[in-house]
């Protein structure tokens, strides 16, 4: 479907992009800046798609449905929208894609981009690990403070 092959071509953009900055090898494994996470990537896919993604529970972080989101201003949310507003040629181009849900993202980034890793970040519940730089492992807090 269009919506895969968008999101490895971001993927591997974004991925190709921290190679290159980082200077690693195309076996290493890419850990994205501390400012990125796997959550931003989608939100910011999602709108450059068109759409404004919304979260049903903040403090759980769970996302309402994709047809409940807006539509980012200027964009259409269908191609009949559009038509009915007079839109025309290149205004066509402003129509939103397909709506890819979170978890549909998140196993995707999963099982197609595995190396592409991102950082354990202080205070967040489900992200309970810190990246080792120096071995590139991931640990758990806790037992690191136990072992302390």
């Amino acid at each position: 479907s269009e919506g895969y092959y968008s999101m490895r071509d971001s993927l591997n953009a974004l991925m190709e992009e921290q190679r290159a900055i980082q200077r690693l090898g195309p076996e290493d494994d890419v850990v994205l800046p501390l400012h990125l996470s796997r959550r931003k990537c989608y939100e910011q896919w999602s709108r450059e798609r068109g759409w404004v993604v919304t979260k049903k529970n903040i403090d759980t972080g769970q996302y309402d449905a994709p047809e409940n989101w807006e539509v980012v201003p200027g964009f259409y949310r269908s191609e009949e929208e559009a038509l009915a507003d007079g839109a025309s040629g290149g205004d066509l181009r402003k129509v939103a894609k397909l709506a890819i849900s979170w978890t549909v993202y998140s196993k995707f980034w999963i099982a197609e981009f595995p190396q592409l890793k991102t950082q354990g970040r202080v205070g967040k519940g489900m992200f309970g690990g810190a990246y080792d730089f120096e071995t590139k492992k991931y640990y758990n807090r806790k037992k690191l403070q136990m072992e302390s």
